[in-house]
């Protein structure tokens, strides 16, 4: 949704960082009047990175994430979109959850992979990015690898359980380079085609 604080900002990344702030150090009415007259560049705030579940003073060590990062967006059916819709989805901010604030390491690391290749390290997040993963897709209306079908929905059936130790063990059987024996054998049961059964993006894939 858009953020009150966002109107003066000049960029994406700006308007998300206004978004996100958290303010409990200042008040609300303080805040306000440091936008008023310094703008979305005053950062003496802090900000919560939902994939490591940190807290981070300094803007320079958070990246603006794509949860469903631009170049998988492209592949699994933004190719055919306009230069509008290419620009609205770059830069959509109708929610708060299409654009997060994260600590810059990790989302180079997470780079193009999808959620069977990558899972933020904060285990209280893992249920949370799935979800958002899904809904993003959904709502965009872009295609599933097999694979990342499986994955995903083993691991939100993981979710429903509400068991912290089976939700670790499933929605972490990721892998960087080839999947994770577990994830091939499931998808296997699935009936995916032998064709999806390796890794979807390059080692060394970045957004």
């Amino acid at each position: 949704m858009p953020n009150r604080l966002c109107e003066t900002c000049r960029n994406t990344r700006e308007a998300t960082l206004a978004r996100d702030a958290i303010v409990d150090q200042f008040g609300i009415e303080n805040l306000d009047e440091k936008v008023t007259e310094l703008g979305c560049k005053n950062y003496e705030h802090k900000w919560l990175d939902p994939y490591s579940g940190k807290d981070f003073t300094d803007p320079r060590e958070l990246d603006t994430d794509h949860v469903v990062p631009l170049g998988n967006a492209h592949s699994s059916g933004g190719w055919g979109w306009d230069r509008e819709k290419r620009e609205q989805y770059a830069n959509y901010m109708k929610n708060n959850y299409h654009l997060l604030n994260v600590l810059n390491s990790e989302n180079r690391g997470k780079g193009l992979r999808p959620p069977q290749e990558y899972m933020p390290p904060n285990d209280g997040f893992l249920c949370e990015y799935i979800n958002i993963w899904m809904r993003i897709k959904d709502e965009w209306r872009l295609d599933y690898s097999c694979l990342e079908m499986v994955f995903l929905l083993d691991c939100d059936d993981a979710c429903q359980s509400g068991d912290p130790a089976q939700i670790k063990s499933v929605c972490r059987r990721v892998g960087s380079s080839e999947p994770h024996p577990d994830l091939i054998k499931s998808a296997k049961v699935w009936g995916c085609p032998e064709s999806d059964l390796k890794s979807a993006l390059p080692k060394n894939a970045k957004e």
